[in-house]
C-alpha cells in the first residue's frame, strides 16, 4: 500500500478535502510534540502547543508555497509558539515529564546503555537555553540539515552554524559537569 505524498495531501486539503489534513497531523504530530516538549519541558504545554501548531498551519495552508518541507514549516511554527510560551510563562524545567522513545536495539545491555546515554543527553539539553536546545534537537535528534534548520527557525545559515557550534560547546560543558557529579556519587 503506497501512502500519499506530503505534496498530494497538502494539495488535497487546499482543494477542500479537509479530512486529508488528519493524515498530515498523524505524520508529524509525534515530532512536533517531541520538539515542543524538549523546549517547554512540560507535557501539557507541549500538547497545547502541538494542537496550536496544527491549527495555525491549517489556517495558513493556502499561503504554504512548498519552498521548504512541510515539516520545516511546522517546526518553525512550533519553535515560535514554544518561545512565545516560554517568554509569557517563564516555564521551569520539569525532568519528570521527559518522554524517552524506545529504539529498535534488541540486545538488552546495549538498550540499557543507549537509554542511559539518551537520558543524560535529554537532561543536558534541558539545561541549555531554548535556542541551543532547539538547534541541537533539530540537528541531532531530528537529523535536520543546516538548511532545514534555517527553514524551521528563520535564522540565517551562518547564525545556525554558529548556534550549533556554541550549543555543542555548552552541551559538552553541561555533560562534563553532570558526569563528574555522577562519578562522585559512585563513591
Amino acid at each position: 500500500m503506497n501512502l500519499p505524498s506530503e505534496e498530494s495531501l497538502i494539495n488535497a486539503v487546499k482543494a477542500g478535502d479537509i479530512e486529508k489534513y488528519g493524515q498530515l497531523v498523524n505524520l508529524y504530530s509525534g515530532k512536533i510534540f517531541a520538539l515542543a516538549n524538549s523546549l517547554l519541558k512540560n507535557r501539557e504545554d507541549a500538547e497545547e502547543i502541538t494542537q496550536d501548531v496544527f491549527l495555525k498551519a491549517f489556517k495558513a495552508l493556502d499561503r504554504f508555497r512548498g519552498d521548504s518541507k512541510f515539516s520545516s514549516y511546522l517546526y518553525r511554527i512550533c519553535y515560535n509558539e514554544s518561545l512565545n510560551r516560554i517568554r509569557s510563562r517563564k516555564i521551569e524545567v520539569d525532568i519528570d515529564n521527559v518522554v524517552i522513545e524506545d529504539t529498535d536495539i534488541n540486545d538488552g545491555f546495549f538498550q540499557i546503555k543507549h537509554n542511559e546515554q539518551k537520558e543524560y543527553l535529554i537532561a543536558a539539553l534541558e539545561k541549555l537555553n531554548p535556542e541551543y536546545n532547539m538547534v541541537l534537537t533539530l540537528f541531532y535528534l531530528e537529523e535536520q540539515s543546516y538548511n532545514e534548520i534555517v527553514d524551521a527557525t528563520g535564522m540565517s545559515l551562518s547564525n545556525v552554524k554558529v548556534k550549533v557550534h556554541r550549543a555543542r560547546h555548552s552541551l559538552a560543558e553541561v555533560l562534563n559537569t553532570m558526569l563528574k557529579d555522577e562519578v562522585k556519587n559512585l563513591y
